[in-house]
């Protein structure tokens, strides 16, 4: 914006228009550090609860056939359980939206007490992006719409550096996208870790999406 060259931060940006490396793209760093699995449990759907079970289910049997990685799969609940000082040692990728899943109310409430993040939840479970630098927001609130994002778990010291990725969606079509269909091998039938290759820091799908 300046058109000077400068050295790239370690850390997030408080301003909010830039991300620190730590939790640029793609969506597969998350599993660069040992990470947990945390399905949210207020669904007040029996088949969206279903289906925010079998999401998790199906990406940790991915990471152990594709590169015999044992990840724990513990629910919203169970982790409120756990000290923060445990929680912080590991990246989180979180099944559900604000609605299903507690910790991604919590983790969003963070990061916006701290001056980060320019994405925002609607009552359904939609999302509203704020473009800082041209002033626009764009709305996902339709059923179709799933969502897949990185951002930083800031609990504590910034330099810690813990990442969650959250895995969400309006409607059941739009967790099937994001949560089994981004998170498919690539290359079938090669067997490869979820969102491996292509899969960038954020992806929106729609009624478009095949």
């Amino acid at each position: 914006k300046t058109n000077i060259w400068g050295l790239c931060s370690k850390n997030w940006d408080k301003s909010g228009i830039e991300r620190g490396s730590k939790f640029y793209g793609p969506a597969r760093q998350i599993s660069r550090h040992p990470f947990l699995i945390v399905i949210g449990t207020n669904s007040t759907l029996p088949s969206t609860q279903n289906k925010l079970v079998s999401i998790g289910q199906y990406l940790s049997t991915w990471y152990y056939a594709a590169a015999d990685t044992f990840t724990r799969l513990i629910t919203d609940v169970q982790l409120k359980t756990v000290p923060i000082s445990v929680v912080q040692q590991y990246n989180l990728i979180l099944i559900g939206n604000p609605n299903q899943n507690s910790w991604v109310k919590e983790v969003m409430n963070r990061a916006r007490d701290n001056g980060v993040g320019s994405i925002q939840f609607e009552e359904n479970g939609g999302i509203v992006i704020e473009d800082k630098g041209v002033g626009e927001k764009r709305e996902f609130n339709q059923g179709k719409n799933g969502y897949i994002f990185t951002f930083p778990m800031i609990w504590g010291k910034e330099e810690e550096g813990r990442m969650v990725l959250v895995v969400g969606g309006v409607g059941e079509e739009g967790l099937e996208s994001v949560g089994v269909r981004l998170g498919e091998p690539t290359v079938p039938p090669m067997t490869r870790v979820p969102y491996s290759n292509m899969v960038p820091d954020y992806v929106v799908t729609g009624e478009e999406f095949e």
